[in-house]
């Protein structure tokens, strides 16, 4: 009973095997408890160290747990290296036999598509050719519907020559939407759509291409460096002996280094 009461408490999956994260998780620490329990002892050693240093016993004994932690840190960082190193050369493995493939399958499409780019910017040529063909054509229908209207309303057929300059008008009216749409985008002049659905068409975007590093406007181009670029920029204009800098603070950081 006892059993069967505890069976229908437990939370679901309470009986799934360890995932392979978890396993591993468990692995390194117990390989690695000597170091962790190391790193626990100085935490805890500099916790108990004064707020305030007024002696120069005090400067010793903080500048020693320091110097603890410094080593202790790179004892870590060194065991964190070495147990990540083999999944990072599975990893690269990996990366390299899948990349294999869609290199290839990149370099296919491309090869692909250059005939197709060159086909389809024909047709959008043609298209905008034929648009302004037909805008010419019906612009001309209008002046001559329109010449007509005119002379009938000579002879007093005043009806015949209302529907001749309402078929001007609507002909007029076609020219200007031609001429319109003769102006629209690649994509919109030419598409293909296969029986599959896929459909191809231009797309015709603005690009820039550094060609010029000392003619660069910077100032055009500030908006649009990352915080991160900017106190790059900063930083390495600073290592190169750069002291006044407008929009910049520089000054002199003085801070103990432990050896």
């Amino acid at each position: 009973m006892q059993d069967s009461t505890a069976k229908e408490n437990s939370p679901i999956g309470h009986n799934r095997p360890p995932t392979d994260a978890e396993l591993l998780k468990d692995k390194l620490a117990s390989d690695n408890a000597a170091a962790i329990k190391r790193a626990d002892e100085l935490i805890e050693e500099a916790s108990n160290l004064p707020d305030k240093v007024e002696t120069d016993e005090q400067a010793k004994a903080a500048t020693d747990t320091i110097k603890s932690l410094m080593a202790a840190r790179k004892s870590i960082e060194t065991i964190r290296v070495n147990e990540k190193e083999p999944y990072l050369t599975l990893g690269r493995v990996v990366d390299g036999f899948f990349k294999e493939s869609t290199n290839r399958l990149d370099q296919a499409k491309e090869n692909a598509k250059a005939p197709l780019d060159s086909y389809i910017k024909i047709q959008a040529e043609k298209e905008r050719q034929r648009r302004i063909e037909e805008a010419a054509k019906q612009r001309r229908e209008a002046e001559e519907a329109a010449k007509i209207a005119a002379a009938l309303e000579k002879t007093n057929q005043q009806e015949e020559s209302s529907r001749m300059r309402d078929q001007a008008t609507i002909a007029e009216m076609g020219a200007e939407r031609l001429d319109r749409f003769s102006q629209a985008s690649p994509a919109d002049l030419s598409k293909t759509r296969t029986g599959s659905g896929a459909l191809a068409s231009l797309r015709t975007v603005w690009v820039g291409e550094v060609i010029d590093q000392k003619e660069l406007d910077l100032g055009l181009l500030r908006h649009h460096l990352s915080p991160d670029a900017l106190q790059k920029a900063v930083n390495s204009f600073v290592k190169a002996g750069g002291r006044e800098l407008k929009g910049a603070k520089i000054y002199e950081k003085s801070e103990t280094i432990v050896r």
